[in-house]
């Protein structure tokens, strides 16, 4: 009896053991179903991340080419700007030099006038007359003192 007992017990111990063999295994698929599910997840949450960040970055990099053309436009208004203005000045700057240009010749033209005007009144006034007595009467046909008288 034993005997009947050891294999009794022998046999309900390999079926526990079977019992728990075959749980364990269960609990190993439904664990492994659980992290591949789980794992799927992630990497649909992962891949739905990497999609939004390269919208970003799109968005950023359309963001940087509209900043700078923005940027080289106000450059290019700010060169035409200065370019305008640089010509506005210089024709201001021509305009005064022609002006002051045009004021001394006129002064130089009046002073010839007046030169010429005291000029001719020197030759025409012999009072006043710087040649010799027989130059001034080769030009006046008279002396001095009857050209007075």
């Amino acid at each position: 009896m034993r005997k009947f007992n050891i294999i009794t017990i022998s046999l309900l111990s390999l079926s526990l053991l079977g019992a728990c063999s075959n749980s364990n295994s269960n609990d190993r698929a439904s664990s492994d179903s659980s992290k591949s599910s789980s794992l799927k997840a992630k990497e649909s949450s992962i891949k739905k991340a990497k999609a939004e960040l390269k919208k970003k970055e799109s968005s950023i990099k359309k963001a940087q080419s509209e900043s700078k053309k923005a940027k080289s436009e106000k450059e290019a208004s700010e060169n035409t700007s200065a370019t305008n203005s640089q010509q506005v000045t210089q024709q201001q700057n021509s305009d005064s030099y022609q002006a002051r240009n045009n004021t001394q010749q006129a002064q130089n033209n009046n002073n010839t006038y007046q030169a010429n005007k005291q000029t001719s009144n020197s030759q025409n006034d012999p009072y006043n007359y710087q040649g010799t007595l027989s130059d001034f009467v080769n030009e006046y046909g008279v002396s001095p003192a009857y050209y007075k008288i």
